[in-house]
């Protein structure tokens, strides 16, 4: 058992055990035990209730109580371990390991919607194809996809004013590199101005929100990259 699922401190680990004891009393089987883990568990605690109360009072109070409530403490925390794995095995519903005082498993948070746009930067062009770069806005230095994020999807246009509807785009795939390079057909004239957007998706393919659009000219036209 974790160790931060039993409590440490003698009255704390006294109260623990009697109620964890109390739960599975009345059926033992419901939390994958038997009766023969209530017996001991009882006859173990009730040794350790009288033991701790012997060495904390005053009048009792001496090296031989101390001693043997440690060792009935050393006992009884090892048996605890070991009804725990049982109860491991028995893959119990949250509702009872909270009914023994035990901490629910722990559910697997979910990945959110990434919250961030990427931003594209024109890095190159080779005839009809120009490399971007999508960096997080949040972590500009990461060179990596930022966390929760499984992909980009790409879309570019070619022509004077990016499409303000989603139709209007070319969708050019997915991407799990943050630097890609984007093809266009070799009828597409030479200086055509070309746009370029796109959006983070989690591992359950929800989008973010897509990027600001940002365009350059192919080479035989204006050459300095712009923005939108």
């Amino acid at each position: 058992m974790g160790r931060s699922w039993i409590p440490l401190r003698d009255q704390q680990l006294r109260a623990f055990t009697s109620a964890f004891l109390a739960t599975i009393t009345p059926s033992p089987t419901l939390y994958g035990l038997v009766i023969g883990d209530v017996t001991l568990l009882t006859s173990q605690v009730d040794d350790y209730t009288a033991k701790l109360a012997a060495a904390d009072e005053p009048s009792s109070r001496t090296s031989v109580s101390i001693a043997a409530k440690q060792m009935s403490r050393r006992t009884l925390l090892g048996t605890m371990r070991n009804l725990y794995k049982k109860v491991l095995a028995a893959n119990l519903t949250d509702d009872k390991l909270e009914a023994l005082g035990l901490q629910p498993r722990n559910a697997p948070s979910p990945i959110p919607v990434p919250a961030m746009k990427p931003v594209i930067t024109v890095k190159s062009r080779d005839e009809n194809t120009v490399t971007v770069v999508f960096t997080d806005p949040t972590d500009p230095t990461r060179r990596g996809r930022p966390p929760g994020v499984d992909g980009i999807a790409v879309f570019s246009f070619v022509g004077p004013v990016a499409p303000t509807e989603a139709d209007g785009w070319n969708f050019e795939g997915n991407s799990t590199q943050m630097k890609v390079n984007i093809g266009f057909p070799s009828s597409t004239p030479p200086g055509s101005k070309v746009w370029f957007t796109a959006f983070f998706f989690n591992p359950r393919a929800q989008s973010g929100e897509a990027a600001t659009p940002v365009s350059t000219f192919l080479p035989g036209g204006a050459a300095m990259a712009q923005a939108a």
